[in-house]
């Protein structure tokens, strides 16, 4: 599936209603999990919707070749609509947990999530730290707010977010998808830190995925490994270890923390 744009320009965004929950496609998928539920039973877990952040869903609807200038040049339009889909996200949002409960398998990669919610924020890397904080963060932590935390997939190139992420309240896991080597080998390089010292000090199983996985409970660290990363394997010698069955609290912004002290180069 993809999305063709909806409008291309800031005067276009008032008259653009907010459809209801009830509304195809979206009553489609709550048929489709109403399906699943009944045919698997009320014990087992659903997974969420692979969602986008209300901005990602905006940047989707309004032509890019327009949206992007309008971040400067008309940022209340930006707003507005970015509003309107946190009010037909929540909606939805606040339906699916009510039907099929607070706990739920992440929409990607595949992890347990006690409570919170999980979506995609992709679009971030073409934007400045400024920007990121005046029209991302604050619809992320109100998201993290209302629902009691996050978890955050990112495949944009968006290492100049990762303090602002930190501000991210309820921040549980990160899944970075992003080919980063080069910068772990620059630090080390230019900083003479070692690789070995960020990671972890015993061997936990760990997640299967295609990007950085930040998920560990005492001693979470942010990896990065462009030549094994799409084939799940850890950064040093080793096959990983099988995926545990519920991953349990997260401790993400440790992570992006001693990520950014080995960019610092004043890691431990």
């Amino acid at each position: 599936p993809f999305a063709r744009p909806r409008i291309a320009a800031a005067s276009q965004v008032a008259g653009l209603k907010v459809p209801d929950i009830s509304a195809e496609p979206l009553a489609r998928v709550f048929a489709i999990a109403d399906e699943l539920r009944r045919r698997a039973g009320p014990e087992a877990l659903m997974r969420l919707p692979d969602l986008q952040s209300p901005m990602d869903i905006a940047a989707l609807i309004w032509d890019k070749n327009t949206f992007y200038p309008a971040l400067l040049e008309a940022p209340e339009a930006v707003r507005e609509l970015a509003g309107k889909v946190r009010q037909l996200l929540t909606a939805f949002l606040d339906e699916w947990f009510a039907r099929y409960g607070r706990q739920f398998i992440a929409h990607y990669p595949d992890y347990y999530m006690p409570g919170g919610i999980t979506l995609s924020e992709d679009e971030i890397g073409a934007v400045s730290p400024s920007l990121f904080a005046d029209l991302f963060l604050p619809e992320l932590a109100e998201l993290s707010a209302r629902y009691g935390g996050l978890g955050m997939h990112c495949c944009a190139d968006a290492q100049h977010h990762w303090e602002a992420w930190t501000r991210i309240p309820g921040l549980r896991l990160l899944n970075i998808v992003h080919r980063a080597e080069h910068r772990w080998d620059d630090a080390r390089d230019r900083r003479g830190v070692d690789r070995r010292k960020i990671e972890p000090r015993e061997r936990e199983p760990r997640a299967q995925n295609d990007g950085v996985f930040v998920a560990r409970p005492a001693l979470a660290r942010l990896h990065a490994d462009g030549s094994t990363h799409a084939r799940g394997k850890l950064p040093c010698d080793g096959e990983p270890e099988p995926a545990p069955g519920g991953l349990g609290a997260f401790r993400a912004v440790e992570a992006i923390e001693d990520a950014l002290q080995v960019l610092r180069g004043d890691a431990r």
